[in-house]
């Protein structure tokens, strides 16, 4: 068995798991293979992990701080943003598209780990829980500034964090179906990503119907002020509440942690 100093083996057992996935897939990973890759006991696994699932939000905690990286590098080389400045945001958000697709590409199992809903909520692995969200934060607010930079239609919080969202889940989406192979990368036009990333810009531009004013709510309204007060406080953010400070992303986010 090879001798760890304290603190080296679950560095090491994080990224033997993450060499296993990205080499053989999800479904070749097993808590005896990891400790077999680094000639340890598998009980000794259980001195860094609680388990199985531990071990692999540790992993997918890897892949977004590799995808915020891969996102801040892409963007660090784009035009800086101004109100109304097109050509800028159109270049931040082909370089979002680009980048986001081009690491779900290159890193398809570990992809597909990260989004895959962690056993128990994403509350019980703060590690992924803080990764997760500081990536998924620079998408939110590239997706904010690019709309701001391409002139939105309306200029109000909540209608750019919906287009902030929508974006998200169209980006996403056409990621997801390349990664899985439903559309196969290879059969696609060259000009895919940049026509997604115009698509995209229209998204972030226009105004969505069904919201007028920075107050406006998905909630049903109330006959009274009362109980409106009431609805407020018995509904649940991820359902369209009444929490106006939260973003769509952190109840999206709060909803896979409960």
């Amino acid at each position: 068995m090879r001798r760890y100093h304290h603190g080296d083996l679950r560095e090491a057992l994080v990224q033997a798991a993450t060499s296993l996935i990205a080499a053989e897939g999800l479904d070749a990973f097993s808590l005896r293979r990891v400790a077999a890759l680094l000639e340890v006991s598998q009980s000794a696994l259980y001195s860094h992990f609680r388990d199985k699932d531990d071990l692999l939000a540790a992993v997918a905690a890897v892949g977004f701080e590799r995808l915020r990286e891969c996102l801040q590098e892409a963007l660090a080389q784009c035009p800086a943003q101004e109100f109304g400045d097109s050509s800028a945001a159109r270049a931040r958000t082909v370089a979002l598209v680009r980048s986001y697709i081009t690491f779900a590409l290159a890193e398809p199992a570990m992809f597909g780990l990260m989004f895959r809903a962690p056993h128990g909520g994403l509350g019980n692995y703060p590690v992924l829980s803080t990764a997760s969200a500081n990536c998924l934060a620079l998408v939110r607010s590239s997706l904010v500034h690019c709309a701001q930079s391409a002139g939105a239609a309306e200029s109000g919080s909540q209608q750019a964090e919906l287009r902030a969202a929508a974006g998200w889940a169209q980006v996403h989406g056409l990621a997801e179906l390349l990664r899985s192979r439903w559309l196969e990368p290879r059969l696609l036009p060259a000009t895919l990503l940049d026509a997604l990333a115009e698509l995209l810009l229209e998204v972030l531009r226009a105004p969505l119907p069904g919201l007028s004013g920075e107050h406006a709510s998905s909630a049903p309204m109330a006959a009274d002020d009362d109980s409106a007060g009431a609805a407020c406080a018995d509904a649940e953010p991820a359902r369209g509440g009444c929490a106006s400070g939260e973003s769509l992303f952190d109840r999206l986010l709060a909803a896979t942690a409960s």
